[in-house]
């Protein structure tokens, strides 16, 4: 990757600014805290298995930049989706989505 530093200030810049209002988006559509706490606590679950699984498949291929890539646009997808769904099944799964891909980005960019 050519500018990394760059990569990692809007990535962090982008959790920064989506992360705080997270819950306030998911009380909108009238959930419990029961509900809200299964939303947040996904995408650390999902975590610690797609950053691995993405690494070794990374590693076992040779094409990180593709894996970056396919992470990233992922993790696109999944936010545009939660952004367009509103019943708890619906945004459980984006969540899922947008947790899968955007765990492995930033080990990716190392």
């Amino acid at each position: 990757m050519r500018y990394p530093k760059l990569f990692y200030f809007f990535s962090f810049a982008a959790l920064a600014s989506l992360l705080p209002f997270l819950t306030l988006y998911y009380q909108q559509f009238g959930l419990n805290g029961r509900q809200i706490g299964v939303l947040v606590a996904i995408p650390p679950l999902v975590a610690l298995v797609s950053a691995p699984l993405f690494g070794a498949i990374a590693d076992a291929t040779g094409r990180h930049k593709l894996m970056l890539v396919l992470a990233v646009c992922g993790f696109a997808a999944g936010v545009l989706i939660l952004s367009a769904v509103g019943q708890y099944v619906w945004l459980v799964a984006a969540v899922f989505v947008y947790a899968i891909f955007f765990a492995p980005v930033l080990p990716l960019v190392d």
